[in-house]
């Protein structure tokens, strides 16, 4: 059983206008879409066992199972207990940023 990506499916049921916007222009910068099949939901129940959040937990599965190399988000939880899960590398935004754009070599 497949069901839609799990950005799509949270945005379709954001009740904020503005965010549901929002995330609608971020998500046309995607490269790739990762539908949340059935090695995603067994890894995202994984994750949620250890702690986070289901949306969290599916969001993080379908970055691993998409092959990202950083999951990059605002929530400060989300970043603390990934910390411990070491799965992915998880920061802000403007860390990610500096990261990639090898801001810290010089």
């Amino acid at each position: 059983m497949k069901f839609p990506a799990t950005l799509d499916f949270e945005c379709s049921n954001n009740p904020f206008e503005e965010h549901r916007h929002a995330i609608t222009q971020w998500r046309k910068l995607a490269v790739a879409t990762v539908i949340a099949d059935e090695p995603v939901i067994i890894q995202a129940k994984l994750l949620a066992a250890q702690g986070l959040g289901h949306y969290d937990a599916l969001h993080v599965a379908s970055a691993i199972a998409g092959g990202a190399k950083l999951f990059v988000t605002t929530d400060d939880r989300l970043i603390k207990k990934m910390a411990a899960l070491a799965n992915i590398p998880v920061m802000l935004p403007g860390a990610a940023l500096a990261l990639l754009e090898n801001w810290y070599e010089n």
